[in-house]
């Protein structure tokens, strides 16, 4: 089953160090936490400052409580997908709300035709898990990045997100660059 702490490492190095863009809507942010999150993590107000001294050990803490334990990721089979699953989550949706994640899992779990065709509803539920596990992961690790890449083409269409296109092009494909090395069952 899917390991938290091996897809932490990969997340936190994607996400990288304290940032603040003037147009990543996102604003402040570190180890990919934005300053919103972090004040809805602590329950206060929160300061730029406070976001740049975030710990990589705290912002784990968020990522496993408001994306991988909703998306039910420890009962994924393949740590990879599991991966590709979480970093498009924590890339594309607000904290507790994972569910374009699971939409494009439902959707690539559809193409790669694993079964009965899954409702397209952003759940996380046993038909959702059970199709992504009985998915054939080298398949499904495509899929989902071709899809990504996709869907980041479409957000890019605003000028001011453009840029960050590469940026979020280049993330995706490191996931295939690792998947040049992982051994395949």
């Amino acid at each position: 089953m899917a390991n938290f702490e091996k897809a932490l490492v990969g997340l936190l190095r994607a996400e990288g160090g304290y940032v603040d863009d003037p147009n990543d809507r996102g604003g402040a942010t570190n180890h990919g936490v934005t300053q919103a999150t972090l004040a809805a993590w602590r329950g206060h107000p929160v300061t730029k400052d406070d976001v740049r001294a975030l710990t990589a050990e705290e912002a784990g803490q968020i990522y496993r409580a408001w994306w991988w334990a909703p998306l039910r990721l420890d009962e994924v089979k393949d740590q990879r997908v599991a991966e590709i699953i979480f970093d498009h989550a924590v890339n594309t949706s607000a904290p507790q709300k994972p569910e374009r994640a699971v939409q494009l899992a439902q959707r690539c779990c559809n193409f790669v035709a694993a079964g009965d065709a899954l409702a397209v509803d952003g759940q996380m539920g046993a038909q959702t898990i059970a199709a992504i596990n009985r998915s054939t992961p080298r398949v499904l690790a495509l899929a989902l990045t071709a899809m990504r890449v996709d869907y980041y083409r479409q957000v890019a269409r605003p000028k001011n997100q453009r840029a960050f296109l590469y940026f979020w092009i280049h993330r995706t494909a490191g996931h295939i660059e690792d998947g040049l090395k992982w051994t395949w069952d």
